[in-house]
């Protein structure tokens, strides 16, 4: 399994315990083009983070 994908494990373990996403929202804002960013892709990333 790598990272990016999610089984039912891994969302039942997220109910459990929030920190257990921590490794798989680590790895999605690390692969993000930082310095191409513009106001709409940071609204963008605010969004899929507190989602």
């Amino acid at each position: 399994m790598t990272r990016s994908r999610q089984s039912a494990g891994d969302v039942a373990a997220f109910d459990h315990d929030p920190l257990t996403a921590e490794s798989v929202l680590d790895d999605f804002v690390s692969r993000l083009p930082w310095r191409e960013f513009e106001t709409d892709d940071w609204i963008w990333l605010h969004t899929q983070l507190v989602a």
